[in-house]
């Protein structure tokens, strides 16, 4: 990262001007256990994943003044060391882009001189006659940093961390809501009907109407092209792929819309095509100037978008329509923008939008020309009768890229043979294991520590991590309604049988999730709309711990409660009614001046509090501070609830009150260490030889590093720390050697 700045008050333009800025000085939380980089990263993620930027946020649409303006303070410790300078300064040239422009990224650096000399030559001699030898540009449209950029080619993304500029646009929504897209498709149907002689087969080399005009609607969620020289791109095996650019068409988000290769002599032809709106096609003459031709044609395909119509590349970049796209270097993939059914087709590659009533069975097949049972077929959950299909959910319109999905052989007296793979589902994510045998569709609300558990534990947590790398070991790259690889072959299909006590109670009734307690004498049903707190306010007999201890699939946070599943709510020894007590009268106290807002309920002789930010969840806060347990939060602070769903961002919780630690509590050192300082993390292992003090900016890569010790061993040997480092405490000691 970059060094925090002598004099801010130079800086061009001013500090706090972009909305990323805003982002970072507005939910910093100076009191994380982060360090400072995973901080900015995991915000900056959060930052991409909004729906819209705050237009006050960009000085532009709010008569030139900054939102809010970074302290010194936060401009040194907060924005200076994010990045350099230079790639700031570049950050904003990029916001005020018109979004379609093209941006090259350099993501190689092997060979260095070498690889230099061929990038240089692809700058000069095939991309120069338009604009891409320009020094006076060149700086922010060719990103060509080996300290910032020098990426795997499956992690390009990560240039986002630092670019976040790349994917937004001054002024503008990330992404066309659903209405807007419906606006666009209907605008183009109208168009076909009106003019059915002015699309035709030969102006667009065979690509059919639905292709055009299918484009406009992708177009829409396009907010950058981004041409990278990767690996592939020096020194591939592969002839189609080396001295050829990734293509790739950006959502406001950062997701991937479309993508292909590209060869450097074709970008200036990508970089001169038509702008949305202007009546005329501009090609990159011999000279580097752009020639201008006009023609009917031309004028009454004005509202289409910025494309080709007549380079190769652009046959794999649009929906392949005939035959001739058997041929294509590539093919495209669109992927869903609702939710998509978990019985829809794995090996669907094409997928349209229901959005509105009006998008009904035969919309989809007469739209895209298929048929009624293939639809059905490959969307199961729409049903015969079309009754299934839901406003805002997607559905697979193709199959196998187009082409006929791979047949098997009719029967016959001779046995036949039995594939030796399964096709790979999609969605998926970069880099996941070749040989994955089987797969999982992850949901809104999946842990990676889930997906092992539900699997019942056949595999490890590091087991997963390998297969699935793209995740992160920290498992923040988890997706939803994405693929996940959770076998390979020599994977256990089930988990390791033992011999089970003799039941003591009734049949063990079905369903129930895994780790269910043997000895459980009693069983709920739980229905719709239940919760842990009220299962055991109901039943009054058990206390919440109890209940987490007899049914641990639930989660601590009761995440994991499902409807029509049966729950422990007795083992031998639990009472069988509640006990009769007489309550005394509640007291009531003035509630102390404290920060706002909090919620009802919150304890009176409050001492201290922790503002909620995003991410936080109740096993958080209690982990960063260290200083009580989630028990003693929920009572101090009830209005959460037992299952803290009733957390609230923005609001102050109490995390202190008369005699509540200010710093995390110590445990007792292990009588195995004698001479183990103190204070050190709680749990480290005995026997422990070598120990590190905590200091600040420390993480747990950093440490590991230092001391050149596995991740593993680390984690082993400070299981208090968690596996995603969150309970790394500053001032404390943990081991790095036995």
């Amino acid at each position: 990262m970059a060094e925090p700045t002598d004099d801010a008050a130079e800086v061009s333009p001013a500090w706090g001007s972009l909305p990323a800025e805003q982002f970072l000085i507005r939910n910093w939380d100076s009191t994380s256990s982060l360090a400072p980089d995973e901080q900015r990263r995991t915000l900056i993620r959060a930052f991409l994943a909004m729906e819209n930027v705050p237009a006050e946020w960009c000085p532009k649409a709010n008569n030139g003044n900054i939102s809010r303006v970074p302290t010194e303070s936060e401009v040194q410790s907060i924005l200076a060391p994010w990045r350099p300078l230079s790639l700031r300064k570049a950050a904003a040239h990029i916001w005020q882009d018109r979004p379609e422009g093209l941006i090259i990224l350099r993501t190689y650096y092997g060979n260095d001189d070498e690889a230099a000399a061929k990038f240089e030559e692809w700058l000069d001699r095939e991309m120069g006659n338009c604009g891409f030898n320009d020094e006076e540009d060149n700086w922010w449209r060719i990103l060509d940093d080996r300290e910032h950029f020098n990426l795997p080619d499956d992690q390009w993304h990560r240039v986002l961390d630092v670019l976040p500029e790349l994917v937004g646009y001054s002024g503008q929504p990330r992404l066309p809501n659903a209405e807007a897209l419906a606006k666009t498709r209907s605008t183009a149907d109208r168009f076909r009907s009106f003019h059915p002689d002015l699309i035709d087969e030969n102006y667009y080399d065979s690509l059919s109407q639905e292709n055009v005009l299918e484009d406009l609607v992708l177009y829409e969620a396009q907010q950058r092209w981004l041409a990278i020289a990767n690996r592939d791109s020096f020194e591939s095996e592969d002839e189609n792929k080396v001295d050829s650019f990734r293509l790739l068409m950006l959502d406001g988000h950062g997701n991937i819309v479309k993508e292909s290769d590209i060869w450097p002599e074709e970008i200036p032809m990508l970089v001169n095509s038509p702008d949305r709106g202007q009546f005329r096609d501009t090609r990159c003459g011999s000279n580097g100037q752009a020639d201008t031709v006009s023609s009917m044609k031309e004028l009454a395909l004005r509202d289409l978008p910025a494309m080709l119509h007549r380079s190769l590349l652009f046959h794999s970049l649009l929906v392949a329509g005939t035959a001739a796209s058997a041929t294509k270097a590539a093919r495209e993939v669109r992927r869903q923008d609702g939710p998509v059914d978990p019985g829809t087709a794995p090996d669907c590659t094409f997928f349209d939008t229901a959005y509105d009533e009006s998008y009904d069975c035969q919309y989809f097949e007469e739209s895209w020309g298929i048929s009624h049972a293939d639809f059905v077929q490959w969307n199961p959950s729409v049903k015969d009768d079309c009754s299934g299909i839901k406003v805002g959910n997607s559905y697979c319109i193709e199959v196998n890229h187009g082409e006929p999905r791979p047949t098997t052989t009719s029967a016959s007296s001779t046995a036949q043979p039995t594939p030796t793979e399964k096709p790979k589902p999609s969605p998926t994510q970069d880099g996941l294991i070749d040989t994955c045998n089987k797969f999982y569709f992850a949901v809104k609300g999946d842990t990676c520590d889930k997906i092992v558990k539900a699997h019942g534990n056949v595999f490890t947590f590091a087991d997963f991590l390998k297969w699935n790398p793209a995740v992160g070991d920290d498992c923040s790259g988890l997706w939803a309604e994405t693929y996940y690889c959770v076998a390979v072959p020599g994977t256990p299909t089930a988990p390791p049988t033992t011999t089970p006590p003799s039941p003591t109670g009734d049949p063990k009734p079905s369903p129930t999730q895994d780790g269910l307690i043997d000895t459980c004498t009693k069983f709920y049903l739980a229905v719709a709309g239940d919760t842990c707190d009220k299962i055991v306010k109901a039943h009054g007999t058990f206390t919440f711990d109890d209940f987490i201890k007899w049914n641990p699939a639930v989660g601590v946070d009761c995440s994991g409660l499902w409807a029509k599943t049966y729950y422990c709510v007795g083992v031998p020894g639990t009472p069988t009614a509640p006990p009769t007590t007489t309550k005394p009268p509640p007291t009531t106290t003035t509630k102390p001046g404290g920060p706002s807002p909090t919620q009802d309920g919150i304890v009176a002789n409050c001492q201290r509090y922790h503002k909620a930010v995003s991410g936080d969840t109740c096993q958080k806060i209690v982990d960063k501070y260290g200083a009580f347990n989630l028990a003693q939060f929920r009572s101090w602070n009830p209005a959460v609830g037992a299952d803290c769903s009733g957390l609230w961002l923005g609001y102050y919780y109490c995390i202190g009150v008369p005699g509540t630690p200010t710093s995390p509590t110590a445990k007792p050192t292990a009588t195995c260490n004698p001479t183990a300082p103190t204070p050190t993390q709680p749990v480290a292992i005995c026997g422990c030889k070598k120990w590190h003090k905590v200091a600040s900016g420390d993480n747990c890569d950093a440490i590991i590093k230092k001391y050149a010790i596995t991740k593993a061993n680390f984690d082993k040997w400070n299981p208090n720390v968690g596996n995603d480092c969150s309970s790394l405490w500053l001032g404390y000691h943990v081991c790095v050697g036995v």
